[in-house]
């Protein structure tokens, strides 16, 4: 890859981290992103009824895991996989 494009890469990068207000880091093969860090209670249990049809406006849901404790709670926050439209 030419110099340039991985600094028009590093700079898309920049930007949206400075447009979301969004963290990343890489760590361990992972970039991650997240948004402003939440203050609020957990969210509650059974909100996949509100979760699944918000990710389905994105595609056709291919896989969707919501990360529970074992007590049952939600842990707040879910992967998705979504078939591209």
């Amino acid at each position: 890859i030419e110099e340039g494009h991985k600094c028009d890469k590093k700079l898309a990068l920049l930007a949206l981290m400075d447009k979301t207000g969004y963290d990343m880091i890489q760590v361990n093969g992972q970039r991650k992103y997240g948004g402003p860090r939440w203050d609020g209670p957990p969210p509650p249990r059974g909100c996949e009824d509100e979760l699944v049809p918000l990710f389905e406006r994105a595609g056709r849901i291919y896989e969707f895991r919501l990360m529970m404790e074992f007590s049952g709670e939600n842990r707040g926050y879910a992967f998705v996989d979504n078939y591209s439209r």
